[in-house]
């Protein structure tokens, strides 16, 4: 699935952890500052682990082609 998908799905899982800090910690709501860090954080985690997942899945899946060249990459075998 395409990356843009994730980043539209971090939005409403934003606002989310806006309303549990608004609930459980009696901060604002409709902090424009708070909601757009809390949201970057979860896109920055959701994009590294998107990462993380398609270098597994490249190198589990063609084993012949590629082989893990770091912990976000991968490389065409000589």
């Amino acid at each position: 699935r395409p990356i843009s998908l994730l980043v539209l799905y971090m939005i409403p899982l934003g606002a989310g952890v806006r309303f549990l800090h608004f609930a459980l910690f009696q901060q604002d709501l409709f902090s424009l500052k708070y909601f757009i860090t809390h949201t970057l954080i979860l896109m920055a985690f959701a994009l590294l682990g998107y990462r993380l997942k398609r270098v597994g899945q490249m190198v589990t899946q063609y084993p012949w082609l590629y082989e893990r060249s770091g912990m976000l990459t991968w490389k065409q075998k000589a």
